[in-house]
């Protein structure tokens, strides 16, 4: 019985929690126009901006300042439909989910090659920077080490706030904090030519376990950008003292002996070290600033694993 009533809280708590046996909307018909968006275009705005990687960025050219003229070039420099195979509309002709979007340089050429209008601009601009919005992977390298090329920062197609998003990250209006989500090599002969790839619902991954940063690795390969890679607007200088102190009790256990719990026993949670470090931080458009940092064991759910004082 205690079973089944975990099995049916983990099933409920959401809708509890969303209060749905309370003031749940009716259901509405297939074409009634119901607007649910409320404050949707804020948070599409925050979550765009905040998945954008920034790849490069010599001599700090982003975030743009003192810009008295921009020019903007390549096929997203207007507001573009995106769709697995058409335009992604919905009932009583909502604009493009693109609407917003600010520019994307050198979305030219097929295949992997991003090529074209950016290797053309280049050649006769003395600044360059790089918006590239893909759901996949793109080869980079015809021009990403192209002296002109500045700045570049990399991103999904990022939705209806596209532009505004771009806008808050060349601006500097947020600092950038996504990552890639996949490894770019330099050559497409880098990648594991038995890599599966199908719009099937089932993939057997008959490539084994090496997909992606694991085969670049397994390999030696060496990446133009691997996952997980990005810079940011702030600059870090740690500090070489380091101070552990490790918590014995929790170490001498083996295993979680604890009440069960959502997530698993509930000791398994506990802190079994404590490090101790500092460092100091610098924004290219603020001030300097001191930080004291504790870093507990991944032993702690991620929330609570880190803990700066500024």
């Amino acid at each position: 019985m205690a079973r089944l009533d975990d099995m049916v809280i983990r099933n409920m708590m959401g809708y509890f929690h969303y209060n749905q046996d309370e003031d749940y909307p009716a259901l509405a018909g297939v074409t009634d126009y119901v607007d649910v968006r409320s404050n949707h275009s804020k948070l599409a705005r925050t979550y765009a901006a905040n998945s954008i990687a920034l790849l490069k960025n010599t001599n700090n050219a982003l975030p743009l300042k003192n810009k008295t003229s921009i020019s903007i070039f390549g096929l997203h420099a207007a507001p573009r439909y995106v769709g697995a195979n058409t335009a992604l509309t919905v009932y009583n002709g909502v604009g493009p989910t693109m609407f917003r979007r600010m520019a994307t340089v050198g979305m030219s050429g097929t295949g992997t090659e991003l090529s074209g209008s950016t290797v053309g601009v280049a050649a006769h601009s003395d600044i360059i920077n790089a918006s590239i919005n893909t759901t996949g992977t793109r080869l980079l390298d015809q021009w990403i080490t192209h002296e002109n090329v500045t700045g570049v920062i990399y991103g999904g197609p990022l939705g209806q706030e596209s532009g505004n998003a771009i806008d808050d990250v060349l601006f500097s209006a947020v600092n950038l904090s996504g990552r890639l989500l996949h490894t770019i090599a330099k050559n497409e002969s880098d990648y594991n030519s038995n890599t599966q790839i199908t719009q099937s619902l089932e993939l057997n991954y008959t490539e084994g376990n090496y997909i992606d940063y694991k085969y670049f690795d397994k390999y030696n390969v060496t990446p133009r950008y691997e996952f997980g890679y990005s810079l940011s607007y702030t600059t870090f200088n740690y500090s070489s003292q380091v101070t552990v102190s490790p918590n014995t009790t929790a170490l001498s256990q083996s295993y979680a002996t604890g009440a069960l719990a959502i997530g698993g026993r509930e000791d398994l949670w506990g802190v079994a070290a404590t490090a101790s470090s500092s460092f100091r931080t610098q924004a290219l458009l603020q001030a300097q600033k001191s930080h004291s940092c504790i870093s507990r064991s991944q032993m702690q759910p991620m929330s609570q694993r880190d803990s700066c004082a500024v």
